[in-house]
C-alpha cells in the first residue's frame, strides 16, 4: 500500500500532463496538494514538518524565480527590438543546411551556455522562436538541447555535489558520467524529430542527428579527461558549434548591428564567467558577499546575489533597454513581464515545495532525526525497484528521471536517491560509481520532463499554458531516453 502511495504523485502528475494536458500551475497545485497530503495522513509525516519543508522548498527555488523573472524582462525587449531574430540569423547563416542550423541552436548553443554556467531557456528559447520554430517545439528543444550532457555542466557543480554526496572522487564519477552522456547525447539529438518535423525521421537524418550527438558526447570526454570535469558540457557544445560554424566562417561577418544585438548577452555572459571563474571574485561572491537563511533546523539555504544568473540578466535587461529603446519604458517592461510570468514563476515555487516535502517525509525536523525510515517516500521508490532484481541496474536512470521529475532539479534527485545507491550496489554486486553516475545521468535527461523546467522555457517563449502539451510528448521520451541508457549501463 505505501509502495502505491509513495509512486502516487508520479501518476498523478504524468496522468494530468500526458492524457488531460493540464497546464504547468494546475499540475502544481495538484502535486503540492496530493503530496502534502498523502505524507501527513499515510507516511506519518506532522503537519508542522510539512508546512516547513514546503517553506524551505519556496526559498529554495527563489534565485531560478529570479532568473525566470529576469529572463521574461530581457525577453520582453529583444523579441520585439527583433535583435534575437538578427542574432539567430547570423549564427545560422554560417551553415546552410536546415538540420545543421538547428542543431547549432539547441545542441550546440544550449550545451556551450549551460557549460559556462548560463541557464539556457533564456537565449535558447526566444532564440529559437526568432528562428522561425512555433513556440512549442522552440521551448521543448531549448531544454531537450543541453540535457543529454547536463551532468557536466555548470561548471561542475553537479560532479561536486555527486561526490559529496556519495564521498566517491570526482574524477571517477565524472569520467564514468563523461562516458554515459555521450549515449545521452546521441538520444536527445533524436528527440529533436519529434518538435521539428516529420523528415527528421529518414534514416539519413537519424544517421545526421547521432552524428552531431556523438561529436558533442566525445568532445565533453575529451574535455573531462584533458582539462578537467568543469569543463566538459563546455566543450562538447563549443566544438560542436565550431564543427558546424568552419565550413561557412567566411559568411559571419561581424557588423555594428551584430555587436549592439549581442551586447547584453555578452554582459550576462561575461558577469557570470567572470564571476564564477576568477578566484578572487568567486571568493567575494561566494562567501563575503553572500548569506544564509534557515528554515529547517540545521539546514542551511545559501544565497549569493553576485554568483547567480539573476543579477547579471537583469544588468543585460538594462543595457538591452538602453541600446534598444534608450532607457524608455522600464517600468513598462517590469509590468508586463510580472503580467507574463506570474503563474510559471508561482508554479515553480510550488514544485519546489513538493519537491521538500518529498524529501522531509517521515522526518521529524526537531531532532533532524527519521520517524521511520520505511516511511520515507523516495527511500520507498528507491527499494521498490530494487525488486526487479538483475535488472535493477536498466532502472537506475528512470530513478534519476523520477527524482527531477518530481522537484524540477537534477540535484534534488541526487540528493535523494544518491546515497541509496551506494547500499543497493554492494547488495548487487555492482559498481557503486558506475550506478551513482547512471543516476545522475538519469536526472539530466529527466529534465526534458520535468513540469519545473518546461514551465521555465515556455514562459520565454510565448508557449506558457501550452506546457501539458509540451510533457505529453516529453515524459515518454524522457523515460524511454532513461530505459535505453540503463541498458548501455549493463554492457559495461
Amino acid at each position: 500500500m505505501l509502495t502505491l502511495l509513495a509512486w502516487s504523485p508520479v501518476l498523478l502528475l504524468f496522468f494530468m500532463a500526458v492524457f488531460h494536458r493540464q497546464s504547468a500551475l494546475t499540475l502544481a497545485v495538484w502535486g503540492i496538494s496530493w503530496t502534502a497530503g498523502i505524507a501527513v495522513l499515510f507516511f506519518e509525516t506532522p503537519v508542522r514538518v510539512v508546512f516547513l519543508a514546503a517553506l524551505d522548498g519556496l526559498l529554495v527555488t527563489v534565485p531560478l524565480l529570479l532568473v525566470v523573472y529576469g529572463g521574461i524582462l530581457l525577453a520582453s525587449v529583444l523579441i520585439p527590438s527583433g535583435s534575437l531574430a538578427r542574432l539567430a540569423q547570423w549564427f545560422t547563416q554560417g551553415v546552410r543546411d536546415e538540420w545543421g542550423q538547428l542543431s547549432l541552436l539547441t545542441l550546440g548553443l544550449g550545451n556551450t551556455l549551460e557549460g559556462a554556467g548560463i541557464i539556457a531557456e533564456p537565449v535558447a528559447a526566444p532564440m529559437l522562436r526568432a528562428s522561425g520554430l512555433a513556440p512549442l517545439p522552440s521551448a521543448a528543444l531549448s531544454v531537450i538541447g543541453y540535457s543529454g550532457l547536463m551532468t557536466l555542466g555548470l561548471g561542475g557543480v553537479i560532479i561536486t555535489v555527486l561526490a559529496g554526496v556519495t564521498g566517491y572522487p570526482k574524477d571517477v564519477l565524472a569520467r564514468d558520467a563523461a562516458i554515459l552522456s555521450i549515449p545521452a547525447s546521441v538520444l536527445m539529438a533524436w528527440c529533436i524529430p519529434f518538435f521539428a518535423g516529420r523528415s527528421g525521421f529518414r534514416p539519413g537524418r537519424l544517421g545526421y542527428l547521432f552524428a552531431m550527438g556523438l561529436i558533442a558526447g566525445l568532445a565533453a570526454l575529451a574535455g573531462v579527461g584533458v582539462i578537467g570535469y568543469q569543463v566538459g558540457e563546455l566543450a562538447g557544445g563549443a566544438a560542436l558549434v565550431f564543427f558546424l560554424v568552419i565550413p561557412g566562417i567566411r559568411r559571419l561577418r561581424v557588423t555594428r548591428t551584430v555587436l549592439k544585438d549581442a551586447a547584453p548577452l555578452a554582459a550576462l555572459g561575461a558577469g557570470i564567467v567572470l564571476v564564477n571563474g576568477l578566484p578572487l571574485a568567486r571568493e567575494f561572491a561566494g562567501s563575503r558577499f553572500a548569506f544564509d537563511l534557515s528554515i529547517i533546523p540545521g539546514r542551511a539555504i545559501p544565497f549569493r546575489p553576485l554568483a547567480d544568473a539573476y543579477l547579471y540578466l537583469f544588468i543585460a535587461f538594462i543595457a538591452a533597454h538602453f541600446l534598444h529603446d534608450r532607457g524608455r519604458g522600464v517600468c513598462s517592461s517590469l509590468l508586463r513581464g510580472s503580467r507574463q510570468g506570474w503563474r510559471t514563476i508561482l508554479a515553480m515555487a510550488l514544485f519546489g515545495g513538493m519537491g521538500q516535502i518529498l524529501s522531509f517525509s517521515g522526518w521529524d525536523l526537531v531532532s533532524g532525526l527519521p520517524i521511520d525510515q520505511a516511511r520515507n517516500i523516495p527511500r520507498i521508490l528507491s527499494e521498490s525497484l530494487l525488486k526487479a532484481g538483475p535488472v535493477y541496474v536498466v532502472l537506475v536512470p528512470f530513478l534519476g528521471w523520477v527524482g527531477t521529475f518530481l522537484t524540477g532539479y537534477g540535484v534534488a534527485s541526487i540528493m535523494l536517491f544518491a546515497t541509496l545507491q551506494i547500499t543497493i550496489a554492494g547488495k548487487l554486486g555492482l559498481s557503486p560509481e558506475w550506478l551513482v553516475s547512471g543516476l545522475a545521468v538519469g536526472a539530466s535527461l529527466g529534465g526534458i520532463s520535468s513540469p519545473f523546467k518546461i514551465a521555465f522555457a515556455a514562459s520565454m517563449c510565448g508557449a506558457a499554458g501550452m506546457e501539458g502539451k509540451i510533457l505529453r510528448k516529453t515524459i515518454p521520451l524522457g523515460i524511454l531516453a532513461c530505459l535505453l541508457l540503463g541498458v548501455v549501463m549493463v554492457f559495461r
